[in-house]
């Protein structure tokens, strides 16, 4: 079911305009939209992709949010999830 609402999102941000403050999907709501998609993925426990999404937002507005320390921890969260599954399958 959540996976669906990534594919909304993702739809809306064909639409985005980073130059129109009063654009549908602005820059604002272009982050929000990212952050919320990376979130997901986070979740999922798919770190590289929510990664990447935390990698737009911080492109977009460095300050947005927490992204650009979810976007850092990222990495060390799939080293910790390698760690378990290796563990888990000794």
């Amino acid at each position: 079911a959540c996976a669906g609402i990534v594919d909304v999102f993702e739809n809306e941000l064909k639409n985005s305009n980073l130059t129109d403050k009063k654009a549908r999907i602005n820059d604002e709501i272009t982050c929000a939209l990212n952050y919320d998609i990376a979130l997901y993925y986070l979740f999922s426990k798919d770190y590289g992709t929510a990664q990447q999404y935390f990698q737009k937002v911080v492109a977009i507005n460095p300050k947005f949010g927490r992204a650009k320390v979810l976007m850092n921890a990222m990495p060390k969260c799939q080293k910790a999830r390698d760690k378990y599954e290796q563990i888990m399958n000794n």
